[in-house]
């Protein structure tokens, strides 16, 4: 989450690459696995962590620490502001 034009907050865009359960794969630019549940077994008898694209989405989103911390620090900021003469 940032402060927006206009000193409104707006929320990151849930996408994988900012999501708390996303890990970015360094072989493969722009892809990641998701790794909000256990891997699921394959036809090889193997497991695998789902594989994503960096801009997919889903309703299992999970904000980052970061962006958590980001933003109540701007919430502070903001507060801070409004409550000064």
């Amino acid at each position: 989450m940032w402060m927006g034009e206009g000193g409104g907050m707006k929320q990151a865009a849930p996408t994988c690459k900012n999501c708390r359960y996303y890990q970015a794969l360094a072989y493969s630019p722009g892809s990641g696995k998701c790794r909000r549940y256990a891997p699921q077994a394959n036809t090889r008898a193997n497991n695998n962590w789902v594989t994503v694209s960096y801009d997919d989405w889903c309703g299992d989103w999970g904000q980052t620490d970061e962006d958590r911390a980001e933003f109540m620090k701007k919430l502070h900021e903001d507060i801070a502001l409004k409550q000064s003469p």
